[in-house]
């Protein structure tokens, strides 16, 4: 998902220059905006008894964290309709932000209460080490077929690889959210 996120990430404020004609630090704004909504989403999850039964499990947290995310990365899209008023491609992009902020700090929690005692190091070493290939190998994936798109135009270039991220954040969300939590943590 941080894969994902990263990867849409570096072609919205592109696509806010070039499409919609934003400036350079207009467009950074998105990315501001996002960032706050980030630290917003962590703190909703490190306090979530003010939102009851919504956020009551830490697979609802994840859960909902995700579904935030998905639609955050549809801000990527929304550029490239201009009956889309900017101000919607911003905050559908922070939703995202938000989601990123319960999604990982959720998803940290419980991978490390499923560490086996005394492994918790090990665990997060090995977490980071993920989300770094993970998001470098989306990133110069993403970055190849753009480039590979780029001759046929901006538009068709961001749709093609935003549209594919999409597809293999539904598909990995499709596949790995019904198998749940493992191995005894709550759900």
């Amino acid at each position: 998902m941080t894969a994902a996120y990263f990867g849409v990430e570096s072609y919205v404020p592109l696509a806010l220059v070039e499409e919609r004609g934003l400036s350079a630090g207009a467009a950074g704004l998105a990315l501001t905006g996002a960032a706050l909504a980030w630290f917003g989403g962590s703190w909703v999850v490190a306090h979530p008894g003010g939102f009851g039964r919504l956020l009551a499990t830490p697979r609802r947290r994840v859960t909902l964290g995700g579904a935030a995310v998905v639609v955050g990365l549809t801000a990527g899209l929304l550029v490239l309709v201009p009956a889309v008023p900017v101000v919607v491609i911003l905050l559908t992009w922070a939703v995202g932000g938000l989601g990123m902020g319960a999604a990982t700090a959720g998803s940290s929690v419980q991978v490390l209460a499923l560490s086996p005692p005394g492994q918790e190091g090990a665990t997060s070493a090995a977490m980071q080490t993920n989300d770094a290939i993970a998001e470098s190998t989306v990133l110069a994936l993403g970055a190849v077929v753009f480039a590979a798109m780029l001759p046929v135009g901006l538009a068709p270039a961001l749709l093609t690889v935003i549209g594919a991220t999409l597809a293999v954040v539904g598909l990995v969300g499709v596949l790995w959210l019904p198998r749940g939590w493992t191995r005894g943590a709550p759900a």
